[in-house]
């Protein structure tokens, strides 16, 4: 990648800056793996079993025994 320095033309920096930019997009990214890694999760925790509706009421009972045994 060119590097441009202070004193050079502004079409050079601008060159610099052109080619800094498409070499970041170019690059795979963290976030770009991590993402991948939810859908991947996501899909298999959707085929794993048939979806049923959510039983709040079910939840909140859970939820009020699982604290009170740490109690």
């Amino acid at each position: 990648m060119p590097k441009a320095f202070p004193g050079a033309p502004k079409w050079r920096r601008r060159v610099a800056r052109i080619d800094a930019m498409r070499e970041s997009s170019m690059l795979p990214r963290e976030s770009d793996a991590k993402f991948a890694e939810l859908r991947r999760a996501l899909i298999d925790g959707e085929r794993s079993a048939p979806s049923a509706p959510f039983d709040f009421d079910a939840f909140n009972v859970f939820k009020r025994t699982a604290d009170n045994i740490g109690s």
